[in-house]
């Protein structure tokens, strides 16, 4: 079974480039968001002419990984930071200002994090089950290993796993009120798809082996967490920036994207860094590995190594587990 890729981000569709090119741009602006051309597509589309802007994101970003695929037993796990704030906040805002009696049916269903991913399946003619995961940057890790133990159990051909963050006045506001907004930390949007399936005949790269969240509440267990990390990746190269290890640009920055140009979308971002380092094996030797830490900004780290095959075109899960 073949499966696919994508990222939209706030530069451009697929706008990703392999980890060894990466630079770290400043960028002086308060919030970087996805061209709005990228969307009126789906804006137009009339089973979507009232959902949210994380579901237009994820659309698009689902149709580029799909491409013309349309496996048969196909499931969808979606992964979230402050999923549709946009619309919880246009629900809430009336109802805390005058009452009950003001909430809107019209906007409250888009404000349920499963929205985006009913809406997904009834765009793209999915039968198997769908699954929300809400976390930080790791909650795409987890994603990933729902994916892995449905396919595992046989209950799917392929698995869609689409991380999606959205841009929105009370976003900011919760990031700045837990202290995000400084140190470089630029609040951003988009979405990232992966189409995986179990390996087949044909060489791929593969995700051969996921390692879930660690949890961390003070210095001391962040330390434990890096070391727990450090740990399982001692076997492959740890995917690398200009400024040494993924992993150390991420502890040194306190979670900030290796690439400020795209910003910091939480779930969307640990989907681009797994996209970059799906680019980065395209051109590898079979057997190289790479490591792709997720380092979140609440209170939480995971890790995948990916592996080349010498074939650019799938990414598949080999022992997930």
């Amino acid at each position: 079974a073949g499966a696919g890729w994508s990222g939209l981000t706030p530069a451009a569709p697929l706008a990703l480039s392999p980890l060894s090119s990466l630079r770290r741009p400043d960028v002086p602006l308060p919030a970087l968001r996805v061209e709005e051309s990228a969307l009126q597509a789906w804006s137009r589309e009339p089973r979507l002419r009232r959902a949210s802007r994380i579901t237009l994101m994820m659309a698009e970003a689902a149709r580029q990984a799909l491409g013309d695929r349309r496996p048969k037993r196909l499931g969808i796990v979606g992964a979230f930071f402050t999923g549709p704030c946009h619309f919880s906040r246009r629900f809430f805002e009336p109802v805390i200002a005058r009452g009950p009696s003001f909430a809107s049916p019209a906007l409250f269903p888009e404000t349920v994090y499963n929205s985006s991913l009913s809406h997904l399946a009834n765009l793209f003619g999915v039968d198997g089950a769908c699954y929300a995961m809400v976390g930080d940057d790791s909650a795409w890790v987890s994603a990933l290993e729902i994916a892995s133990i449905w396919l595992d159990l046989d209950q799917v051909d392929a698995v869609l796993v689409v991380g999606g963050e959205e841009l929105d006045v009370s976003a900011l506001e919760a990031y700045d009120s837990a202290g995000w907004l400084k140190d470089g930390f630029i609040p951003s949007e988009g979405a990232a798809a992966l189409l995986v399936a179990r390996p087949s005949e044909e060489p791929a790269i593969t995700i051969d082996r996921l390692t879930p969240p660690f949890s961390y509440r003070s210095a001391a267990s962040a330390r434990n967490a890096i070391a727990q990390c450090r740990a399982a990746m001692a076997d492959a190269p740890v995917a690398a920036t200009a400024g040494g290890t993924w992993m150390q640009s991420l502890v040194d920055s306190a979670g900030a994207l290796p690439s400020s140009s795209l910003g910091h979308a939480f779930t969307a971002s640990a989907g681009w860094h797994t996209l970059q380092g799906l680019l980065t094996l395209r051109d590898q030797p079979a057997g190289t590995a790479l490591w792709v830490p997720v380092w979140g900004l609440h209170h939480q780290v995971a890790t995948l190594r990916l592996r080349s095959s010498g074939c650019p075109q799938l990414a598949v899960f080999a022992e997930a587990r």
